[in-house]
């Protein structure tokens, strides 16, 4: 038995602690899925899943693949949206303490990881709404497993799943290329270097070449959107954050409590003798936030570096104190901070106040407002939370505008949408409103057009009214999007009827073209 297991019992046994750990998690999004609506992008990929490609202007084409199925199998609920992501988060903490267990931790060890995973705000935030970042994590994590395992026992074949596994990651997210380019130069800048001179780990980089490669044709055939995309987006709404502030967001978003562990990590996996298994992720992970830093990445980008961190400083603190009867403080002492942390900041993750509490319990800390996402982000909310909230009312005044019109208009109304999460807040809350789909030019909208309406009436929201005087010749506000929650570059959009256009929609088309 190790000299840090404890016996390991049926239910008590290590493995089941973390299935326990793992359910918990799982059960956390459940149990709170419903307070808030439908985040900005789950809208967005629900309309991916219906007009399936090899690539999108943003993102590749995994996550409109999982829209899809999810759509089939269990529909477009709430909870259905939701329900993969919270697996998938539960299958992080599990995956968390695994590589405990491999890096020969005990049962201290294994949960520990596995209640800084839980404890972490980033993950409850991604693992809680249905976009590419929480599969990113979850992929990357696997990666970062079969590596371990390859380290451990020598067994190069396993650089084949590896890169079955980063090929699915890439096809989910192309921000792994930063994480994949740390890797490399951390095999070089280690021993692990070695593993090069044969060829399963090229053979493992051309399995996942061959599963990108649709994607990367496909932006070749588009004339690489998603170039432009990356920067207008940069120019609009990414902010560039100096590299102190950077480094300040990652303990934020941690939770500041954990911080002991994920450096305790980092120091097992470049300096103690017992990780020199691991120096090749210990040096990913410093390459990859350097990039990140100097290319001024998005502040989470980084998340999926930090499982193996956990990892391996929880198996540093059951090593020190366990040498030691003087240093048996350490355990209790880890838990009760990790814990106390995650309980502190649990409502920044996991949405368990209404809207109000939570504004009342922010504002003693006001973290979301030290390190911001984008720019506009809301004064009231956090970004994450803002985007769940106003689109009832934009439909709802959507669908009053086009109940006014005349019945000989209808059938020829077209809703334009300024933003793809107008367009996806339409499309998926206006059935029952009778509202025909929303169409527009931001980002893959733009692809799938105009639809087959003639557009002798257009109802459009968020569009500036400069372009609307180009394609029609009466344009007429009639409302405008307000809600005490929506991000402040949302609310406020007007909503305008246009009539008698200039040119058909369909040679207009260019104009509304805006990838960002």
């Amino acid at each position: 038995m190790h000299r840090y297991a404890l016996p390991r019992g049926k239910f008590l046994g290590v493995r089941a602690v973390l299935l326990y750990l793992a359910l918990f998690n799982l059960l956390l999004h459940l149990i709170t899925y419903r307070q808030y609506g439908y985040f900005i992008d789950e809208f967005h990929n629900i309309d991916m899943g219906k007009h399936l490609a090899w690539g999108y202007v943003d993102n590749p084409c995994l996550i409109a693949l999982i829209a899809c199925g999810v759509r089939v199998v269990l529909g477009n609920s709430l909870f259905a949206v939701r329900l993969l992501p919270a697996i998938c988060g539960a299958l992080v903490v599990w995956l968390t303490g695994r590589m405990a267990l491999r890096l020969g931790g005990g049962l201290f060890a294994v949960a520990l990881a596995a209640l800084a995973v839980i404890a972490a705000p980033i993950y409850q935030i991604l693992c809680g709404i249905f976009t590419v970042n929480v599969f990113d994590v979850l992929f990357w994590n696997l990666c970062v497993y079969t590596l371990i395992v390859i380290f451990k026992t020598g067994r190069q074949r396993l650089w084949l799943v590896f890169g079955l596994l980063a090929g699915l990651g890439l096809e989910n997210k192309i921000s792994v290329l930063y994480l994949g380019f740390g890797l490399f130069i951390g095999l070089l800048l280690t021993r692990q270097r070695q593993c090069l001179a044969g060829p399963w780990p090229w053979a493992g980089a051309l399995v996942a070449l061959l599963i990108f490669s649709p994607y990367v044709f496909w932006q070749l055939r588009h004339d690489w959107p998603t170039l432009e995309f990356i920067r207008n987006t940069r120019a609009v709404r990414h902010l560039r954050h100096p590299p102190h502030m950077f480094m300040l967001a990652q303990v934020l978003l941690l939770n500041p409590a954990s911080l002991p562990v994920w450096l305790a990590g980092l120091d097992y996996c470049l300096r103690d003798k017992d990780g020199k298994d691991l120096r090749t992720l210990g040096w990913s992970y410093l390459v990859t936030c350097m990039v990140l830093i100097v290319l001024h990445g998005k502040i989470y980008y980084l998340a999926p570096t930090y499982p193996i961190l956990f990892a391996a400083g929880a198996v540093a603190i059951e090593k020190a104190a366990g040498r030691s009867r003087d240093l048996a403080w350490l355990r209790p002492a880890a838990v009760a901070l990790v814990l106390a942390g995650g309980i502190a900041f649990l409502p920044y993750g996991v949405a368990v106040l209404s809207p109000a509490a939570f504004i009342r319990y922010s504002d003693a800390l006001k973290l979301h407002r030290i390190v911001p996402v984008h720019r506009g982000d809301t004064i009231a909310l956090p970004v994450h939370y803002a985007n769940m909230f106003g689109w009832d009312k934009l439909v709802e005044s959507v669908a009053e505008t086009y109940a006014e019109l005349t019945p000989e208009e209808r059938p020829d109304c077209i809703l334009l949408a300024g933003s793809y999460g107008t367009a996806g807040a339409i499309n998926h809350l206006g059935g029952k409103y009778g509202l025909p789909e929303a169409v527009g030019g931001h980002n893959n909208y733009y692809f799938w057009g105009p639809g087959d309406r003639s557009g002798k009436v257009a109802i459009s929201v968020g569009i500036p009214k400069s372009v609307l005087d180009e394609l029609f010749a009466e344009t007429e506000q009639v409302a405008v999007i307000q809600d005490e929650y929506l991000m402040v570059n949302v609310a406020g959009a007007p909503v305008y009827v246009s009539r008698k256009p200039k040119i058909s929609l369909k040679d207009g088309w260019e104009r509304l073209r805006r990838f960002d």
